[in-house]
């Protein structure tokens, strides 16, 4: 009798294991109107990383503070789980960025070299002073190509039948560590848009162990770091975390004594359009 129950439980185990096994394979499947995911060769991600690089580098004005992005197999992998949904929908992951492109072009390779400077058009409508975008018009994805702080970059291509509304159609997805397009409350619950970096002279702050190469905070070399000059670390860390902590005190006080005032000015010509519409 024990043998037949202790059978008896196996047999329910593996069942329940096969289930499981199932549903959770049913789950990972793409849907219906994913049809391909072309691998990136590692030219095309040169160049993707390249084309990333070099609108960070010419950013105008320029940048103390832009770092050299170099690619992420993890983001990419996460970025090829998101493009096979081929759902044209922002991940909501905290920490994360992310910038979403859909081609209906059937050329594979001119989309791998287009989207990203399809994104750049973008800054024809951010205005970097109040760091928004003009009223109306998209120009975060510009936004997350240029944020300083953003280290790592993933991407990954989907071909689909259908892309939410669209037809058939390459649906492009980048993920980005750290997270670009951050805002801050600065009273009453209103919110204003960061900078995504520190006007000044390039590289002038980018920090112990990065040099300076075309305009980008790029970090050094382990041959570079061990020819360092000793320096005492609390010294340097408070030295570096003073010029930050001025800096951000210096980027509020222009927020609040400029920033404010354009934004109230906009909602006032949003709610004039709004009634006018009326």
């Amino acid at each position: 009798m024990k043998n037949r129950i202790t059978a008896a439980c196996f047999c329910l185990v593996v069942s329940l294991h096969v289930i499981y096994a199932e549903e959770f394979s049913r789950s990972k499947r793409a849907p219906s109107n994913w049809l391909s995911s072309p691998t990136l060769s590692e030219t095309q991600i040169k160049m993707i990383l390249d084309s990333h690089n070099e609108i960070r580098a010419k950013v105008k004005p320029s940048a103390t503070n832009m770092a050299r992005l170099s690619w992420s197999t993890k983001l990419a992998a996460k970025a090829l789980s998101r493009s096979r949904n081929c759902e044209y929908i922002p991940s909501n992951e905290q920490g994360t960025g992310e910038n979403i492109h859909v081609s209906t072009s059937t050329d594979f390779e001119n989309v791998v070299k287009g989207f990203v400077s399809e994104w750049e058009k973008e800054k024809e409508d951010y205005d970097f002073l109040s760091s928004s975008c003009t009223f109306g018009k998209q120009c975060n994805n510009y936004k997350q190509l240029i944020w300083a702080d953003t280290y790592e970059v993933g991407c990954a291509i989907s071909y689909c039948s259908s892309v939410g509304d669209l037809g058939r159609g390459y649906l492009t997805i980048c993920q980005y560590k750290v997270a670009g397009n951050a805002v801050i409350e600065i009273e009453n619950g209103v919110t204003v848009p960061l900078a995504p970096y520190r006007e000044g002279e390039s590289c002038s702050e980018c920090g112990k162990g990065y040099t300076c190469s075309e305009n980008l905070c790029t970090e050094a070399s382990a041959h570079d770091k061990s020819t360092e000059d000793d320096q005492d670390e609390s010294d340097a860390c408070y030295t570096e975390n003073k010029k930050m902590i001025d800096a951000w005190n210096e980027q509020m006080r222009v927020y609040r004594e400029v920033h404010l005032e354009r934004w109230k000015k906009q909602m006032a010509d949003y709610e004039y359009a709004l009634n006018e519409e009326s």
